[in-house]
């Protein structure tokens, strides 16, 4: 499991090429600021679904906790999926992702592939639209 935390310091172990290697990682490592617990949570799963729907269609350039915290995991998981050498590098990667709509494009795909229900999807995109 790979979660980065924009609340403080997350201490990352990488093994590539057979080298492992510890370090600590800070929001300003991925340039953004340091997020409030109060700023990430959500009260319900609609609300959730509500919140990763705005993410994956907003402007990434603005300043958001929740945004930010969605794309320094994105960008630690292009980084590990060898997508990316570094993780300003991954930051490039995941914002353009999101502002060229392929990742929404891969959450449908996700969805469709898991059996999931795309009509929800469907539901929260019209009440945006």
């Amino acid at each position: 499991l790979l979660l980065i935390s924009t609340i403080g310091k997350t201490t990352i172990s990488h093994l590539k090429d057979s080298n492992a290697e510890t370090f600590n990682v800070s929001p300003e490592d991925f340039g953004v600021k340091h997020a409030r617990i109060q700023d990430l949570l959500a009260a319900t799963p609609e609300e959730n679904a509500n919140v990763l729907f705005e993410i994956l269609h907003e402007n990434t350039q603005k300043a958001n906790p929740k945004t930010d915290i969605v794309l320094v995991n994105s960008a630690a998981a292009i980084v590990v999926g060898g997508r990316a050498d570094s993780l300003k590098e991954g930051m490039d990667v995941a914002r353009e992702s999101i502002r060229s709509g392929a990742a929404y494009k891969k959450l449908e795909a996700l969805v469709k592939s898991s059996g999931g229900d795309l009509s929800k999807l469907e539901e929260i995109k019209s009440r945006h639209v």
